[in-house]
């Protein structure tokens, strides 16, 4: 895998592991996945990568979804289905991922209710493809979640 591919992912969602550094425990989250999105399974490399950019922050889950919609209604339906639920949007402390994923079309948003904590990175589907076979191509969500 080149090491381009590994950082156009990578570089954003280290970064949105900033807002989770200060959480430790699995998030169960009240917020139905969109319905045009399809669960993925990440291969072990990236499972890896997740583990090691979490040292300190204990059982926190990491999610992915593929899906063939416009990003802008999946944004919209995350962000609209959060703030109805309660949660707090804290995007703004992830701010530097927000524009790494907006310079390759994607987006970044962070949520916290509670002890809760959850970022959401949406990767286009030709900057994902390499990581993310299984998603053939569409574009990529990735969810991670933990507890304070």
């Amino acid at each position: 895998m080149s090491k381009i591919v590994r950082a156009t992912f990578l570089g954003p969602f280290l970064l949105v592991v900033s807002l989770l550094l200060a959480a430790c425990g699995e998030a169960p989250v009240d917020i139905p996945p969109y319905s045009g999105a399809r669960p993925i399974t990440v291969d072990q490399a990236t499972q890896d990568s997740f583990k090691a950019g979490l040292k300190g922050i204990k059982d926190a889950t990491l999610t992915t979804y593929a899906f063939k919609d416009d990003p802008t209604a999946v944004r919209s339906y995350y962000d609209s289905q959060y703030r109805d639920k309660g949660w707090t949007d804290r995007s703004a402390e992830i701010k530097d991922a927000a524009t790494q994923q907006q310079a390759q079309n994607g987006w970044a948003l962070a949520y916290e209710k509670g002890s809760k904590v959850v970022s959401l990175v949406m990767t286009p589907g030709a900057a994902a493809a390499a990581r993310f076979p299984e998603a053939g191509g569409d574009n990529v969500l990735v969810v991670i979640s933990a507890t304070k």
